[in-house]
């Protein structure tokens, strides 16, 4: 499971649309390591607690035959590492207003991330490397779990913009991004409409076809969710 970065929901809609599908499972994949806690960043796969759930347009308890004790990430420690030395500066401005911890990715390294963990007492945490971002920096958390009433959920379908204006209208003006009715799937089914006006009729369809069938037609009641990021 990789640690996704920061997205940002706010976008002008011009700028893009983000629908995807989701579904509560009682079980995440074996290799899964780091999972996203709530709404600000939703990866392939991700869990929602009583505490963090707050921007759903049920109630926590529409979700009930999921909810359960889960293994929640607590991260305790973040350290950036920097992949060129020409970047420190660029790196440092750009985490700012954090408390991380900034390495060099260079032969002292392991040295300095081995005082850093012995002097925050980390040496019995667990440990998660992120994928390199902009070939810049790789984020180094430390973590721990704890139990929390909570339940998880996975990825079962996604489309990037590909709606009209009447999506925006309904799902983009307040501070709800994650949708669990089926009205509201039915709703969000007939704004399909053409990414642009010269997009193929037939490429269109087919799309049109796709969202239908992926979104709609697999909706399960208390298990499904749409989040709409923009």
């Amino acid at each position: 499971m990789q640690f996704c970065q920061t997205v940002g929901r706010h976008l002008k809609k011009e700028m893009g649309l983000d629908i995807t599908h989701y579904k509560a499972t009682l079980e995440l994949p074996k290799n899964s390591e780091l999972i996203n806690i709530g709404g600000e960043i939703r990866g392939m796969f991700g869990a929602e607690t009583r505490e963090s759930f707050s921007d759903f347009n049920v109630p926590f308890e529409h979700f009930k035959n999921f909810i359960q004790a889960i293994d929640c990430p607590i991260i305790m420690e973040t350290v950036i590492i920097v992949e060129e030395k020409n970047d420190i500066e660029y790196v440092n401005n750009h985490f700012s207003s954090t408390d991380y911890k900034i390495l060099l990715n260079d032969n002292s390294l392991n040295r300095n991330l081995k005082a850093y963990e012995s002097g925050k007492g980390l040496n019995d945490s667990k440990r998660h490397f992120g994928e390199s971002v902009l070939n810049k920096w790789k984020v180094l958390n430390y973590y721990k779990i704890e139990k929390r009433e909570g339940f998880y959920y996975h990825q079962v379908a996604y489309q990037r913009k590909g709606m009209n204006e009447n999506l925006w209208k309904r799902f983009c003006n307040n501070d709800i991004y994650e949708y669990a009715l089926k009205s509201d799937f039915e709703y969000a089914n007939k704004c399909v409409s053409r990414k642009k006006p010269y997009e193929p009729k037939a490429d269109f369809e087919l799309r049109k076809e796709s969202f239908k069938k992926e979104f709609l037609d697999n909706y399960e009641n208390g298990t499904s969710f749409m989040s709409v990021s923009y």
